[in-house]
């Protein structure tokens, strides 16, 4: 995903949160005990079309993830001046609400926290920008004709999508520097055993597979361990009864034997 897309901002390998296709960012109280912050794009931003990337495509694929009450980043909508309502339907778009564009290269964001530092948030997968024409024109499939001018980030789809694999082409559009890798071949596998036969055979250079064990003494000595900054938990739904009173989420966790789920 972050191949193929860019977000307003990204983290680097110390934690640092650093500019993406925002160059600068600033902030300031509002009415809702939040904060406005305003994001500056980058002069010129394109697509992998050559078509411009504008604070309206940013502004769609931000409220885009909060397009269901099911969606999986439910839990952030909270942070956004009318983020609760936006997922069960009312308002359809947060966009004019607490997204605000006034011009091609700027983004407002209305929260309700201060306490909540936006900029990071902007890093993370939910974020990161599409083509807002591309969804229009196909929905949800848009996914298959991704080689028509839908990426942001580093690297284009050079083909339309297989069933099995994905080929890669450097994004001349890309806002910063070109990488070093111009062609990159990505294939999809349904099974460990698979992938590790082709990564054992030479067919591949990297492999998700978390089989340690079955690694050879090579494999072990050379294998390169990375820091993922992310938290795993398990949280209450609080769109659905009986969780939307706070009474009883209180309760909850209250009854919690936190010292046995920390051990």
């Amino acid at each position: 995903m972050t191949m193929l897309y860019s977000g307003l901002t990204m983290v680097d390998n110390k934690n640092q949160v650093e500019p993406g296709l925002a160059q600068s960012w600033s902030s300031q109280a509002n009415s809702n005990g939040g904060l406005d912050w305003t994001f500056r794009l980058r002069p010129n931003l394109k697509f992998s079309n050559g078509g411009s990337l504008t604070s309206t495509d940013v502004a769609y694929s931000i409220d885009r993830a909060f397009s269901s009450p099911t969606s999986e980043y439910f839990y952030l909508a909270q942070y956004f001046k009318d983020g609760n309502a936006r997922l069960k339907g009312n308002p359809k778009t947060l966009v004019g609400d607490s997204l605000l564009t006034p011009d091609a290269s700027t983004l407002i964001i209305k929260t309700t926290n201060s306490d909540v530092f936006l900029p990071t948030m902007m890093s993370t997968y939910c974020f990161l920008v599409v083509n807002k024409a591309l969804v229009d024109k196909y929905g949800n499939d848009f996914t298959k004709h991704l080689s028509e001018g839908g990426s942001s980030g580093l690297f284009k789809q050079a083909s339309g999508a297989q069933t099995d694999s994905m080929e890669l082409d450097s994004n001349p559009s890309y806002y910063d520097a070109q990488p070093q890798l111009k062609k990159v071949f990505v294939r999809y596998y349904k099974d460990e055993k698979t992938e590790r036969a082709d990564y054992k055979a030479g067919r591949l250079s990297l492999m998700e597979a978390p089989d340690y064990d079955s690694l050879t003494k090579e494999e072990q000595n050379n294998r390169v361990v990375t820091s993922l900054a992310g938290i795993s938990y398990l949280g209450m739904n609080y769109l659905t009864k009986p969780f939307d009173n706070i009474k009883i989420r209180q309760a909850f966790a209250l009854a919690l034997d936190k010292p046995a789920i920390m051990d």
